[in-house]
Order: structure tokens, then sequence, then C-alpha cells
């Protein structure tokens, strides 16, 4: 399995100011629109295809690959992102964090596994190897916030529009789905292990398998 995180300042010396605001809507805005945040064709489709008070869902096509996420919002502070379908899966989340001394950011981190990969195969190692790296993680999140600044500069960066109702229904929304993968691996299979359970769950689990 990969994980890997990094974390930026929001607002680093010698950059146009944003506010909590101004990020929270950025981070929304991506989720909706990765066209705007990824560099030019490599995002052909990013479609909001289901939406309710809980969660939504897109579908996108990312460099040439199609995936379909569940994206949970807790407004102005965290946006969980789980993979359903694409060449990997598992949880990516992107956080806005305070500092001691308030000053705000960005903060990434993910479990995630290539799909069928051999465990700590080669493939994996690869990927983990690219997730840590100065073109990895820590380049995306520096790219996020450069392109609120523009959107901002521009007048174009929207308010923020979630209508997700917080932490409570992100936590509710995964545990309920855990228990019913839990208890229908179980009578199927005996007790379910932990090795290599976040990638199955998602793929195989009834609330996140593409009908």
């Amino acid at each position: 399995m990969i994980y890997s995180t990094a974390t930026v300042p929001v607002n680093p010396e010698g950059k146009a100011k944003l506010t909590l605001d101004q990020v929270w809507a950025g981070l929304e805005l991506k989720t909706r629109d990765a066209h705007e945040f990824l560099p030019a064709g490599l995002c052909t489709r990013c479609d909001v295809t289901e939406e309710s008070p809980t969660h939504f869902v897109h579908d996108a096509t990312i460099g040439g690959k199609d995936l379909r996420e569940i994206i949970v919002l807790e407004p102005r502070r965290k946006v969980t992102l789980f993979r359903v379908t694409g060449p990997r899966e598992g949880a990516i989340i992107n956080e806005i964090v305070k500092d001691d001394t308030g000053a705000l950011h960005l903060r990434f981190y993910c479990y995630l596994g290539p799909r069928d990969a051999v465990p700590n195969g080669t493939e994996e190692q690869a990927e983990q190897a690219l997730f840590d790296s100065e073109q990895g993680n820590k380049a995306a999140l520096p790219s996020t916030l450069e392109r609120t600044r523009v959107l901002v500069a521009d007048g174009r960066h929207p308010p923020a529009r979630t209508k997700v109702q917080g932490r409570r229904v992100a936590i509710d929304l995964y545990i309920g789905c855990e228990k019913r993968f839990r208890e229908s691996q179980t009578n199927a299979h005996g007790a379910a292990g932990d090795e290599d359970y976040l990638p199955h769950m998602i793929a195989s689990n009834p609330c996140t398998s593409n009908k």
C-alpha cells in the first residue's frame, strides 16, 4: 500500500494572501471541475453525476484513465475523496490546518494501492517513490494554491457552495459502509483481516461499488 503526506504553507512570503474561505472554495471547485486545476489536456472530463445532502460523486477522465470518486466535504476544513474505480483504489484527503501562530497550511495525505498490483511489488514501489518525490504531492499542493490565486485575481473565484453536513456525516458514511462490508465478508469468508483492507472495501462494498 502507498501512504504519502505533504504539507505546505498557504501564504508563503511574497505570495498574494489567501483567506480560509478562498482556499476552501478552491478545494471544493477542484473536486467539481478538475479542469481548472490540472495541466491543459490532462483532464478531459470531470462531471458531478450524483449529489446528496451527505456527499457527491464525480466521474472523471484524467491522463486517459476513467475514475469515479465519492467526495465528502467538511466545510472550511477537509475534503475526502474515496476512489471507487480507476487505476488506484483508496482514500485521498486534503485538509486546511492552522499552526500554533494561526497561519494556514494545506495538508495532503492518502492511503492508496494500484489496483490488482502485487503487494510491495515493483509497480507499488514506483508509485510510492513518485508520490514522495518533489514532482508528487509537494508539487500538487502549491499548484492548487497558485491556481486559486489566479482565479481570485481574475475575479472568477466562486463562493463555496457546500451543502454537505460536515465531519459527523463523513464519519457516519464511511463507518456505515465499513460495517456493511465487514458483515458481508464475515458471512462469506469468516473474519475479515486488515491487510489490504481499505482498497478492497472501497472496491467491493455495497456503498461504493459501481452499479
